[in-house]
């Protein structure tokens, strides 16, 4: 088959690519173009599918290579009629094929939830066939979007067992990712943030995989654990600078999976600091931070020094308005003002 001729990436630790070699960089949403079309380019049973997947420039630029490239046969333009195009991606799934099936938000989800839970996420486990497909959607905080275009589900999708969720927050993780997703005989629902798209980082030209269901610890400390998902890893990456100025070292994990969630890499950090922080991007009530808290308090008890802390959005509906979405999404001043009361 031809994705077992590509070689997954065991790095534990978080290494500038640019350090191996790599003199190329790219941005989110040009490593996630790049990543797509080397996925139809390995495997001619890749196809995508989707609203405005035909238009250039309307799913961030990420569709227009292939689109020149491959035409209407593997891009395939869809009718606005959510549930029905998710059906048509498991039957293409089921017939042999390894569909993409993009939803440009995240929100537009919830039309699709009876194929998604009670057939794909099931699908193995009912039937015993694989159901090797992947769902990209767009999530949260617009510009000023509102309730219907700005939400996070991440947690949502993340508690039914059989659908495997990804956020990755940087350009070369999500090529990475995308590649062993596509790889996959699982169904993985794969998660993007709309702010990230601009975001540059080495990314090296060739296909490689980045392992699904493993964390990434990209700075080690010895004073506090820090867990970041998709955007928020920004805001720990900003958050750090100050702390090492007043002589506060942590260990950034950097989820990269809400399902499966790396625990050995958790408690292992958790073991040596002693303190743990959860940055959400999403609501913090039900949250996977608060599974992720639960489970240290269940196996780390008697390494915690302090109560697990976590940061995410309050349970209020998501604004429209910039000043008050300045106002309800947490940021850098509101992690570091909790790592001092924790710290200290």
């Amino acid at each position: 088959m031809p994705w077992t001729k590509l070689v997954a990436d065991q790095r534990r630790n978080f290494e500038p690519v640019g350090g191996g070699g790599c003199d190329r960089v790219l941005t989110y949403g040009e490593a996630i173009s790049e990543a797509m079309e080397q996925a139809m380019e390995i495997d001619p049973r890749v196809i995508i599918l989707g609203e405005g997947v035909s238009q250039p420039g309307f799913i961030y630029n990420t569709t227009r290579s292939i689109c020149k490239r491959y035409g209407t046969k593997r891009v395939i333009e869809t009718p606005i009629a959510e549930a029905a195009l998710t059906g048509v991606t498991l039957g293409a799934s089921l017939a042999g094929l390894r569909p993409v099936l993009i939803h440009m938000r995240c929100d537009f989800l919830l039309v699709s939830m009876d194929q998604i839970i009670n057939h794909i996420a099931h699908w193995k486990r009912v039937f015993g066939n694989d159901t090797p497909l992947v769902i990209r959607a767009v999530i949260a905080r617009g510009w000023g979007s509102g309730a219907q275009h700005s939400q996070s589900f991440h947690s949502l999708f993340a508690s039914f067992e059989g659908l495997e969720v990804l956020m990755p927050a940087t350009p070369y993780d999500i090529k990475g990712l995308f590649l062993s997703a596509v790889a996959s005989p699982k169904p993985v629902l794969f998660l993007e943030h709309r702010w990230l798209y601009g975001d540059r980082d080495y990314v090296p030209r060739g296909t490689y995989l980045v392992p699904l269901g493993k964390a990434v610890l990209r700075e080690e400390g010895s004073d506090i654990t820090l867990i970041g998902m998709s955007l928020t890893n920004r805001d720990i990456y900003m958050a750090r600078e100050k702390l090492k100025s007043e002589r506060i070292f942590a260990d950034w994990i950097d989820l990269r999976s809400i399902n499966p969630i790396d625990l050995d890499t958790i408690y292992s950090s958790v073991a040596k600091t002693g303190r743990l922080l959860i940055v959400e991007n999403g609501p913090v009530c039900c949250g996977i931070g608060a599974e992720i808290a639960s489970r240290v308090m269940e196996n780390c008890w008697d390494f915690l020094k302090t109560p697990v802390q976590r940061i995410g959005w309050p349970s209020a509906t998501v604004p429209a308005g910039p000043e008050l979405e300045r106002q309800f999404y947490p940021g850098v001043d509101q992690i570091l003002t909790t790592i001092r009361k924790m710290v200290t």
